[in-house]
This record gives structure tokens, C-alpha cells and sequence, in this order.
């Protein structure tokens, strides 16, 4: 920096060359300002795809998750197999006439 302290301090006769050798500065230190925004930005940018491509494939995991378990249930709900369980687990069964009972509300 030490370069550019003396070139912008150095004796000028013409003050039209001081506020010109300012603006340069100036716009190499705004330019400079801008490129780190833009890598920056850019950086950013990237690490959001990647972001959006894991989402992505996670959501796609949980859909084929979630597509197994909803035939998981309708399997384990299936009345024929209810039937089955209820018939060798808790031994029961169809009633026979006469075995059911109407209860009337009061």
C-alpha cells in the first residue's frame, strides 16, 4: 500500500490531478469492494444448489417412504386379513343366529 500512499500523496502542481489520482483510488477500492461481493454471491449461490439438490433427494427418499408405509397399512388393515387374526389370535368368529343381541337406547 505503501506505493499507492505515494503516489497519491506526492506533490501535484495541478489540483485537477490530486482529485483525479482520488478517483482512481477510489474506484480501484470500489471495484475491489465489488469483485469480493460477486465471489461472495457466488459462493452463496452455489452452496444453495447444493442445498436444493439434497431437499431434492430427500424429499424424493420420504415420498417412496411414505408410498411403503400407505401399503403397509392398507396390507395390515385388509379385512380378510383382520379376519385372519381375529380367528387364530382371539379365536373368533362369524356369530351364529340367534347369538347377537340388540340393546335398545333408552
Amino acid at each position: 500500500m505503501g506505493i499507492v500512499s505515494e503516489w497519491l500523496r506526492g506533490r501535484v502542481s495541478d489540483p485537477s490531478e490530486t482529485d483525479r489520482r482520488r478517483r482512481i483510488v477510489t474506484m480501484l477500492v470500489v471495484d475491489v469492494a465489488l469483485a469480493l461481493v460477486l465471489v461472495w454471491m457466488s459462493l452463496m449461490v452455489q452452496d444453495l444448489g447444493y442445498r436444493i439438490d439434497n431437499t431434492e433427494k430427500l424429499i424424493e427418499k420420504l415420498d417412496l417412504e411414505n408410498s411403503e408405509l400407505v401399503a403397509e397399512v392398507a396390507r395390515e388393515t385388509s379385512p380378510e386379513r383382520l379376519r385372519r387374526v381375529a380367528e387364530s389370535t382371539l379365536g373368533l368368529r362369524v356369530p351364529e343366529a340367534g347369538q347377537v343381541m340388540t340393546v335398545a337406547q333408552p
